[in-house]
């Protein structure tokens, strides 16, 4: 098991495509952020990989001890993994593990490497703290994939807010009115001279 870092830094479509697709949740909860130390990550550590996994013990006991090792890197700001060829790779996401990093005018989302998601205007949300928007996350490409692995919603990131959405984007977070599907009303958005209302995204509840 490793700890990695992933970032902006990786430019491999393949690579992102194969990874993104693979992320999946702990079952803890992620809390905090991970804090930098000068010495090596406690997962490196095979004797407390080991203690913590009771590997020599029975079935229950190593169910256990799964439970506890996510807890832990829960607590630590870890709460995704991507597996690889017997490499499980823990994520810490800022937001959400997935970013719609592109858009284009035919309504083409990106995100991982060059997976595409169709945009639908009418799903977006609105963080009520941030004001970042939120689309509904993509469905996995992989056969056997879990109900929603990502997430229900997904980071819109901010280049394609500002370079695509930001002149025609309304965002009000001081409205009153209730729109039909029981949200409260978060603005507006235009697209193809159509214009979508936006509900208020409940944190607690849309990104769980």
């Amino acid at each position: 098991m490793y700890v990695k870092h992933a970032d902006a830094g990786f430019k491999s479509a393949p690579f992102l495509n194969f990874f993104f697709a693979r992320v999946r949740r702990t079952g803890a909860r992620q809390l905090g952020n991970p804090v930098a130390i000068d010495k090596p990550h406690w997962t490196d550590d095979a004797q407390t990989l080991q203690a913590i996994l009771q590997l020599n013990g029975q079935s229950e006991a190593q169910q256990q001890g799964w439970k506890d090792l996510w807890d832990q890197l829960g607590k630590d700001g870890f709460g995704w993994v991507s597996k690889c060829q017997g490499e499980w790779n823990i994520i810490h996401a800022v937001d959400t593990p997935i970013v719609y990093r592109t858009l284009s005018e035919k309504g083409k989302m990106t995100w991982a490497g060059d997976y595409e998601e169709e945009f639908d205007p009418s799903a977006l949300l609105v963080h009520p703290l941030t004001g970042y928007l939120y689309h509904p996350s993509p469905a996995c490409p992989l056969r056997r994939a879990p109900p929603d692995p990502y997430g229900k919603f997904s980071l819109v990131s901010s280049y394609v807010v500002l370079q695509t959405l930001a002149a025609d984007l309304d965002i009000d977070l001081e409205r009153s009115d209730t729109l039909p599907n029981g949200r409260q009303c978060a603005g507006t958005i235009s697209w193809h001279n159509i214009t979508y209302p936006m509900g208020v995204l409940r944190p607690e509840e849309d990104l769980a």
